[in-house]
């Protein structure tokens, strides 16, 4: 089975978008603060969870698209 890259019309995409939600925001006392580190680590975490999912390929795609971190692409489609 060819590997696949996420996109937005990937029918996993709102399994994506939900899971990095969760690692992007922390709640405490009512108030979000962003858990982004500059780079695509929860984007590679929740991949790794998708087999079926071309890793490497997918943050290329994401690089080119939205940016250059997880936030980027958070703040961009969700």
């Amino acid at each position: 089975m060819e590997k696949e890259i996420l996109t937005e019309k990937h029918p996993r995409w709102p399994e994506y978008i939900f899971k990095l939600t969760h690692l992007l925001t922390a709640h405490g006392d009512g108030v979000e603060t962003g858990n982004c580190y500059d780079d695509f680590r929860h984007t590679e975490r929740i991949l790794s969870t998708m087999p079926e999912i071309d890793v490497e390929a997918t943050i290329a795609y994401f690089k080119k698209h939205y940016g250059d971190c997880d936030c980027k692409v958070f703040m961009l489609v969700a």
